[in-house]
């Protein structure tokens, strides 16, 4: 789980507004390694603090199966 916070904090770094712009959306899928509420209330916590942080609003979404995954990315 720490790893996969880091690489979310990475991504959000990388995206990171220089300035007030209005707020957008960036689609979150994990692979469906556990059960969805599980995912969802270990993630929300995270999530949460990077829309505060950067102004963008993370949606997660939660594919069926590994294929299902891939066809979002």
């Amino acid at each position: 789980m720490q790893i996969a916070a880091i690489l979310v904090l990475s991504v959000a770094m990388s995206i990171w507004p220089s300035e007030s712009k209005a707020e957008e959306e960036i689609s979150f899928a994990m692979l469906p390694q556990m059960a969805n509420t599980i995912a969802f209330k270990k993630w929300k916590p995270i999530l949460d603090y990077l829309e505060k942080q950067t102004n963008y609003k993370f949606t997660q979404i939660f594919p069926k199966d590994f294929d299902e995954h891939v066809k979002l990315c």
